[in-house]
């Protein structure tokens, strides 16, 4: 049993090598192909000057169009890793860019690693072909350590994710980090006050409904929408998956209950819910017999008391707590729909 467990979230561009430097580090298993990311956990062990510490990771999709989403990643984080990759100059350039600002935004005092990812690829000579056809080259070790200066990173590490070199060092000063009292402690209201009850555009039709209001029935082609969209879901899941939690939530009265039912009709099974301080329901579905997911139609929230980012954080939390090992969480899917805001849960 661990003593401590901090929270470390790395950061990055897509296929910058944040997800196979984690799936090697806390699996020992190279990925060969890349794999995308939208939010996923990962718990390690490490043991550092002598205490054994469990350390909970959160990856995240480097891509633009999950900015809003990366930012539930951030709150009560211990230090923040920001990954480029060696073989791509470009995405040295976006540290200065772009994810010193952000970090700096939601993670004030917090410390940061500036992270060299696949450094393998530095003497690779496909790589380095590849990159004069553009008059550019690997980003060097005083280029990489020059930047970390610049946005003044604790610690500037390169390690690759096929090769393991570097990483036992690179989490273990990440934990030593985390583990040193910090002057200015992370205020987590921060960043979420920037979109709080908000991920996407305001519509005047979800913010005024109230319990006392009925949903207008689903015709047809709603109906087949909505199947379309769980189906979708589940084929976005990696192969291995046999089955995915579906966290729906929205406010008291917007309708929940009614689309889960009218959408899964009689392939939805009772289960016996797991969750704790809550009226979740889990719904077990099944689509043509193969991948399952598994429902969570939540309590509803109203205003000023509780909102969007609150239901989806405390379900986050409440699952990444539980102890079994085998369980790791993936957010995989997000989308605002007219009556109701469904997110992925892979378990």
């Amino acid at each position: 049993m661990s003593e401590i467990r901090p929270k470390l979230v790395i950061v990055g561009d897509g296929s910058s090598g944040k997800t196979s430097l984690l799936i090697l580090f806390t699996t020992g298993v190279a990925l060969r192909a890349f794999v995308p990311t939208v939010l996923e956990n990962y718990l390690a062990d490490v043991e550092v000057d002598g205490k054994h510490v469990e350390l909970a990771i959160w990856d995240t999709a480097g891509a633009e169009y999950y900015d809003r989403l990366r930012r539930l990643s951030y709150p009560d984080s211990h230090v923040v890793l920001i990954c480029f990759d060696i073989g791509n100059p470009n995405s040295l350039d976006n540290i200065l860019e772009k994810w010193i600002s952000e970090v700096n935004h939601f993670c004030e005092g917090i410390p940061i690693i500036l992270v060299g990812s696949k450094n393998d690829l530095r003497d690779d000579p496909h790589t380095i072909e590849e990159l004069r056809k553009y008059h550019q080259h690997p980003v060097t070790y005083e280029e990489g350590l020059e930047v970390s200066k610049r946005i003044q990173a604790k610690h500037y590490v390169e390690c690759s994710g096929m090769t393991g070199e570097g990483l036992r060092d690179l989490f273990q000063i990440a934990t030593r980090e985390a583990l040193r009292p910090q002057l200015n402690l992370f205020k987590p209201s921060k960043g979420f006050n920037l979109f709080k009850g908000r991920f996407n555009t305001p519509r005047k039709d979800i913010d005024q409904v109230t319990e006392s209001q009925s949903v207008p029935p689903l015709d047809a082609a709603e109906e087949k929408e909505l199947k379309g969209l769980l189906i979708a879901a589940t084929a976005a899941a990696p192969q291995a998956l046999t089955q995915f939690r579906l966290l729906i939530i929205g406010k008291t009265g917007c309708g929940k209950t009614t689309i889960l039912s009218k959408v899964c009709g009689g392939n939805m099974v009772d289960r016996p819910s797991t969750t704790r301080g809550s009226h979740d329901i889990e719904k077990e579905i099944e689509f043509e017999g193969n991948s399952k997911i598994i429902a969570h139609d939540s309590e509803g929230f109203e205003a000023g008391k509780q909102n969007e980012v609150d239901v989806v954080r405390k379900f986050i939390d409440r699952k990444s707590q539980e102890r079994d090992i085998n369980q790791r969480l993936h957010l995989v899917w997000f989308v605002l729909l007219p009556f109701l805001l469904a997110v992925n849960m892979v378990m």
